[in-house]
């Protein structure tokens, strides 16, 4: 009965492609992450809140929230620029008033926290009618230039209504309960389908490449449960992976924004900073991170740029690479260095880019 509900839920019309679909695509994400059977498990309690304030608190909607508070400030630099060109000797000073209000309404969007006064305040934005007075004295292009961004403001206010505040919150907490039942089941296909195609590759003799990672992953760390009594799974080293400590003074990892949690936990494996041994050196810029498509996670950079420029000595970034090192002359332990100082950071070529991409962007 479970079964069929679920391919009754995800299927469309009467055909049932889109449930493989979904397989798929859980077993791809989940293979990003150390152990994939306990993390698509632990997916089976994000459809389980009980209430309003837990579904708010829950992790996936404090990060929507961000995503919306982020594309809500984007939102008003836009209508702020369009101001700055209507205060402009040729700008089209008519739209002022109008563009002030819009920008009061778009301030508020920016310090939305919860999922209900997201839903009430981005469904209540009113763009007023710019006035169509007729001016010589203001520039054709600049009126058509702030017109032009207005329109992707509401474009950009339309998705995020659209993908983040499809419905009111009550309608949003009983359609997670109603969809548990038929998630949970999904979970379990994936998890039949992982264990079916391990099978399948180890009779025909052949791993993938995250078979790669995750055999590795078995050599170097092994599971464990604390003994407070938590009951959550941890891990240590294994006795190969201590030998690997021994053997390598330094690790040094390039393009570090393309990391994955299985890359970073096989890293950390090695290396010695557990026991206070930073021996680490990790290069990257998240602006190229260009591999999400294949599950890479840019926020793993990310976590290390904001926690070595916090507890180490790295100055505000002020570049295009990061350089994360183990330690600096003065004996830190983590030291965050902005590598701003290289041959594309030459004026001769940044002149000659920003006078291009101004004229194009």
């Amino acid at each position: 009965e479970g079964f069929l509900h679920c391919v009754e839920y995800f299927s469309t019309g009467n055909q049932d492609k889109a449930i493989e679909g979904h397989i798929l695509k859980l077993y791809q994400f989940a293979e990003s992450n150390p152990w994939p059977g306990e993390w698509l498990e632990e997916r089976k309690q994000d459809y389980g809140a009980a209430s309003l304030e837990e579904l708010e608190a829950a992790g996936f909607m404090e990060f929507g929230m961000e995503q919306v508070r982020l594309a809500a400030e984007d939102c008003l630099r836009k209508i702020r620029e369009c101001i700055a060109i209507c205060e402009q000797p040729d700008g089209p000073y008519m739209y002022g008033e109008v563009l002030e209000r819009e920008a009061e309404q778009l301030e508020k969007l920016t310090q939305v926290s919860h999922y209900r006064d997201g839903h009430a305040l981005f469904g209540g934005v009113v763009f007023g009618r710019l006035p169509s007075k007729k001016d010589d004295s203001v520039a054709a292009v600049k009126r058509e230039l702030v017109q032009e961004i207005r329109k992707e403001i509401k474009e950009t206010l339309k998705k995020i209504c659209a993908r983040y505040f499809p419905a009111p919150p009550e309608t949003v907490l009983a359609y997670m309960n109603g969809s548990k039942g038929a998630v949970c089941r999904l979970i379990d296909l994936t998890v039949a389908f992982k264990e079916a195609l391990d099978r399948r590759k180890r009779e025909e003799n052949i791993i993938d490449f995250s078979d790669m990672e995750h055999l590795a992953l078995s050599i170097l760390v092994h599971r464990t449960r604390p003994e407070d009594g938590s009951g959550q799974k941890a891990y240590e080293p294994t006795r190969t992976a201590l030998d690997y400590r021994d053997f390598f003074q330094e690790i040094l990892i390039d393009e570090y924004q393309d990391s994955n949690p299985v890359q970073e936990m096989l890293l950390e494996s090695i290396s010695g900073e557990s026991a206070g041994r930073f021996n680490r050196f990790m290069v990257g810029d998240v602006k190229q991170s260009i591999y999400k498509f294949r599950l890479a996670r840019p926020e793993i950079f990310m976590e290390k740029y904001e926690d070595y420029g916090r507890n180490g000595t790295g100055r505000p970034a002020g570049g295009t690479e990061e350089g994360f090192a183990p330690e600096d002359a003065a004996g830190e332990e983590k030291e965050r260095i902005d590598l701003h100082k290289n041959f594309r950071s030459r004026k001769e070529v940044l002149d000659s880019v920003n006078f291009l991409f101004a004229r194009i962007m």
